[in-house]
């Protein structure tokens, strides 16, 4: 039940008020399916501003239903306000939300957050469009030991050399999302195993890989976002990620020069620069799925879909241990009506059946 729920309330939700008025009286016929229908919609919330907090603050202290939503809440996201947030309602607020596992600033002038360990939630998710480490946000993520994934700032880092912060720290940070240099400060000591480097310095992206090999466990999950057009061939840049993570499993390269590919024959770019650089796949041993995504146009998807074996083969070859190559193709821009600040992708997936290597799936994913 809870998947067709699910469905109605992602369609009805961004549609006119009445139709949110159906759905609401729909919904009241049925005991379950109206608490079903308020966990689904409590679950990720949205606060912009300190009025909607105010509101927020009402649907979730109500008399019956309020312990109901509350406990639904895993995800809190405040959005970007002209007015500041009040600190004794986002005090309030946290307070309420004892399920929270996922707390989001897009909020540029910073939220007043408490500093206090008495709160009832333990986060497994903290991002922030402004420098975490700094602050009252440094002081808050001390009391909040059992995060899990850290997602940083790209613009606001600008310093070129590495700050160290104490590993006492976010102890428990297995994944981190974040410019080349904020990544630096945060691997050293500590168990990660993912790493997102979608913003990615060309003039660090040496010492980057270098700090990879610094983390307390191997790194086995690597994504990063290179453009070929740097001063940094890819060949050194595998080679580099290679040597300083060995035990890579998965491997995700976004290409961004390729936006030729609109303009310019794929096949041309195709045979002489991607094939090129794929024979250094070969210093990885134990990497088990790789992933090339690329900016193009609608007008190549087609073609590159047919190449889509011949380059999950190609790249088998060089590195034996692949089971699965997915070329991802970013082909339109972002999207605002229905999945806000996410871009339409085309996914095709490859894998080996009876010796060959085939297309398995074709999806559309939405990604930032």
């Amino acid at each position: 039940m809870s998947d067709v729920i699910f469905c109605i309330l992602s369609e009805i939700s961004y549609r006119t008020p009445e139709n949110i008025r159906s759905l609401q009286s729909a919904c009241l016929c049925n005991r379950d399916i109206q608490q079903e229908a308020e966990a689904l919609l409590y679950s990720s919330i949205w606060v912009f501003g300190p009025t909607a907090m105010t509101s927020l603050l009402s649907a979730l202290t109500t008399r019956g239903r309020g312990i109901h939503r509350r406990n639904s809440v895993k995800t809190l996201i405040f959005g970007q306000s002209q007015e500041m947030y009040p600190a004794d309602d986002v005090f309030t607020l946290l307070l309420l939300l004892e399920n929270l596992v996922d707390l989001e600033l897009r909020v540029v002038h910073g939220v007043p957050l408490p500093i206090t360990r008495d709160l009832p939630f333990r986060l497994r998710r903290f991002s922030s469009i402004f420098d975490p480490i700094r602050g009252n946000v440094k002081d808050f993520l001390a009391t909040q030991p059992s995060i899990r994934y850290l997602r940083v700032p790209y613009e606001q880092v600008t310093s070129t050399q590495p700050r160290a912060i104490p590993l006492t720290l976010l102890p428990n940070l297995v994944d981190v999302d974040g410019s080349s240099t904020s990544l630096m400060y945060l691997l050293p000591g500590r168990p990660i195993t993912k790493v997102h480097c979608e913003r990615m310095d060309p003039t660090t992206i040496e010492e980057l890989c270098l700090h990879l090999g610094r983390s307390m466990v191997p790194v086995t999950y690597f994504h990063i976002h290179h453009a070929m057009a740097h001063k940094h061939r890819p060949e050194w840049i595998l080679r580099w990620i290679a040597q300083a993570a060995p035990h890579l499993q998965e491997m995700y390269l976004h290409d961004t020069s390729n936006t030729l590919f609109v303009s310019q024959s794929p096949s041309a770019h195709y045979h002489g620069s991607t094939l090129g650089w794929l024979k250094h796949l070969a210093g990885f041993s134990n990497l088990e799925k790789f992933t090339y995504s690329i900016d193009t146009g609608v007008a190549n998807v087609r073609w590159m879909i047919s190449r889509a074996p011949d380059f999950a083969k190609k790249s088998h070859q060089c590195c034996p241990t692949l089971v699965r190559v997915y070329l991802r193709l970013w082909i339109g821009e972002r999207v605002y009506e229905y999945r806000p600040y996410l871009i339409p992708c085309k996914e095709i997936e490859c894998s080996m059946r009876g010796g060959r290597w085939m297309v398995s799936k074709i999806s559309t994913v939405y990604q930032h």
